[in-house]
């Protein structure tokens, strides 16, 4: 299973990206709650949301030549990079980084 994520930067920022891995055992997944475009959860949405890990991906490993260079309207430079976290069921859970049809064992997952 994979999940397709994107991070628009500066030369400044960290390429280190953390997210949450959530799970819920329902049909139906309800929306998370952290979502701004949806203000108000029933109760019962909200607790059906388990928080499963953190996951954190370093993005270092990623040969810098591969990044893709754009302007903003107001002229900034900054980067897009496009990449995938991989996620494959075996004993445990097992996650990767894939850019570019390119595997690279740089995800972190903190168990709570």
């Amino acid at each position: 299973m994979e999940v397709e994520l994107y991070y628009n930067f500066d030369d400044s920022e960290l390429l280190v990206r953390k997210c949450k891995l959530l799970a819920c055992d329902r049909d139906t997944a309800p929306i998370y709650p952290d979502d701004p475009g949806e203000p108000h959860y029933p109760l019962s949405l909200i607790s059906a949301i388990e928080h499963v890990c953190e996951l954190e991906a370093d993005l270092t490993s990623i040969p810098p030549r591969e990044f893709v260079r754009k302007r903003a309207p107001d002229g900034t430079l900054y980067y897009k990079l496009l990449y995938n976290i991989g996620m494959t069921f075996r004993n445990t859970i097992a996650f990767e980084l894939i850019f570019n049809g390119k595997t690279y064992e740089t995800i972190f997952a903190k168990y709570a």
